[in-house]
C-alpha cells in the first residue's frame, strides 16, 4: 500500500475531547511506549482499527479551572509505515509531538517529511520534537540537532519511555502549549481552557506568545522581551517557497519513505 493510496482511505472520526494532540515519526520510534511512559496507568486507550488508530484519554487539571482538561493523545497505529497520513489525522489538532529515534539516523532524517506534512494540513501549531531512546545512546544528548534551529521550533526533547527521563516534563509542556494556543487561538470550543490562568500555561525556554492569536492579551504580555523560540512559517519569501515545493514533490515520489534528496542535509 502506497503514501497515496494511505491518503485515499478511511477519514479518522472526529475528536470529542478539549484538546487533541498528535504523534508523528516513523514506526517503532517509542510513539505509544512515551504516552504510556508519560499516563502510566491513569488513561483509558481505546483503538479503532478501522481507521489504524490509537487513542489515548486523560484528564489533567489545572488551576483555575472548575473541571478538569480532557485529553486525547493520537497516535498511527502503524499507518506511519505508508509514509503519510490521512489528511484528517490533522484536523483540528491543537499541538504535535514529532519524535525519532537516536539509535537510527533514517528516523531523525525523515522528520523533514513529516514536517512538511504537518504543515500542510495543520501549519502553526506548537510542537515539540522528542528525541526518545537516549538511555540507549546518552552521547546524543550532547550533539547539536539542527532540526528545530532551522525551523524557530523549541530546543530537542531527549527522552526515554524505557526510564522515563524527561518524559513527564515534555508532555506536561505539550499540553500547556496546546492550552494556550487553544484558548488564544480559538481553535474548537473554549470549555475548561478558557478557565485556567494564564501563568500555569509557561513553559521555560519557549516564547508562549508565538502560539497566542495576534492582538491577544497573552501576545502583549508575553512577547515582550521574551526568551525562546517562536514558530517558524514555511515560505518566508519566494525561494523558499520554491524549495518547499521541490522538496515536496520529492518527498511523494519517494516510495519507501519520506526521505528526500534535500532532507538529507537536515541531518548535518
Amino acid at each position: 500500500m502506497s503514501g497515496a493510496e494511505a491518503a485515499e482511505a478511511v477519514p479518522f472520526p472526529e475528536s470529542s475531547a478539549d484538546l487533541k494532540i498528535i504523534l508523528l515519526g516513523d514506526s517503532a520510534v517509542g510513539k505509544s511506549k512515551l504516552v504510556e511512559r508519560f499516563l502510566l496507568d491513569d488513561y483509558k486507550p481505546f483503538q479503532l482499527s478501522t481507521y489504524a488508530l490509537t487513542v489515548f484519554r486523560h484528564e489533567m487539571k489545572f488551576s483555575g479551572a472548575s473541571a478538569p482538561v480532557v485529553i486525547e493523545f493520537w497516535d498511527t497505529a502503524g499507518q506511519e509505515r505508508f509514509a503519510s497520513m490521512h489528511p484528517s489525522y490533522y484536523h483540528r489538532a491543537h499541538a504535535c509531538v514529532m519524535v525519532f529515534d537516536v539509535t537510527r539516523k533514517e528516523t531523525y532524517t525523515n522528520l523533514a517529511g513529516w514536517y512538511r506534512e504537518l504543515q500542510t494540513y495543520r501549519k502553526g501549531i506548537p510542537i515539540l520534537v522528542v528525541a526518545n531512546k537516549v538511555d540507549c545512546n546518552p552521547r546524543a544528548a550532547s550533539k547539536p540537532f539542527q532540526f528545530t534551529d532551522k525551523r524557530g521550533l523549541p530546543k530537542v526533547r531527549f527522552c526515554s519511555a524505557s526510564d522515563g527521563t524527561n518524559v513527564v516534563q515534555t508532555f506536561t509542556d505539550i499540553v500547556k502549549m496546546a492550552l494556550l494556543k487553544k484558548r488564544e487561538g480559538s481553535i474548537g470550543k473554549a470549555g475548561p481552557a478558557a478557565e485556567i490562568d494564564l501563568d500555569a500555561l509557561a513553559v521555560d525556554g519557549v516564547d508562549m506568545s508565538a502560539f497566542a492569536a495576534p492582538g491577544s492579551a497573552t501576545a502583549a504580555v508575553t512577547g515582550a522581551g521574551a526568551a525562546g523560540h517562536r514558530m517558524s512559517t514555511v515560505g518566508d519569501d519566494e525561494q523558499d517557497f520554491l524549495d518547499e515545493v521541490m522538496a515536496t514533490l520529492e518527498y511523494f515520489e519517494t516510495k519507501d519513505g519520506p526521505v528526500a534528496a534535500t532532507a538529507a542535509a537536515d541531518d548535518e
